[in-house]
């Protein structure tokens, strides 16, 4: 990653499949350790379950917010039910966004949870991206200050947006 890039964004998103794939991951890797010299926040997001391995909590080492769906949580930390699952990351990451489709989002730090729901939309076109729209939406409004629901809420009407249109497009 370019240091000028580094130099004037205050945030590093890196999605799971540059981690998940070794010929990716020595560049995602240094792309994080650079943001955290710089004192970057830096998140990730699983990707894919199917991908998944329990090295991916390895690779992903740095990050101080995971964002997964539901079976990206349960996979990564054994646990079932999605709040504990968020929890058990939490203790690891720092913070945990947990994307739950129509049932909405949970965040946690690990002490506190906050939940939204799914904004409401007359019909689901495609949901290709929805996560991906979710986390700009969440990020964006983190960036700005904004406190956990507000940021959750912020991304439930992004996801909401481009689960409208054909190819997740907000």
């Amino acid at each position: 990653m370019p240091d000028q890039l580094l130099a004037v964004v205050g945030h590093l998103h890196v999605a799971g499949y540059a981690l998940l794939r070794g010929g990716s991951r020595p560049a995602a890797r240094t792309a994080i350790a650079r943001a955290l010299e710089r004192g970057m926040s830096v998140s990730v997001d699983p990707s894919s379950a199917a991908l998944l391995s329990p090295e991916f909590l390895e690779h992903a080492h740095g990050a101080g917010l995971l964002l997964p769906n539901v079976e990206e949580a349960r996979m990564l930390s054994g646990e079932s039910d999605a709040e504990r699952a968020a929890r058990a990351l939490a203790a690891r990451f720092g913070e945990v966004v947990v994307t739950r489709g129509a049932e909405g989002a949970l965040w946690t730090d690990g002490r506190e949870s906050v939940r939204c729901d799914a904004v409401a939309v007359e019909a689901v076109v495609d949901s290709t991206g929805a996560g991906d729209a979710f986390a700009a939406g969440l990020l964006a409004a983190r960036m700005q200050g904004a406190a956990p629901d507000e940021a959750l809420w912020a991304g439930a009407q992004l996801a909401a947006r481009a689960v409208t249109r054909a190819g997740g497009r907000p």
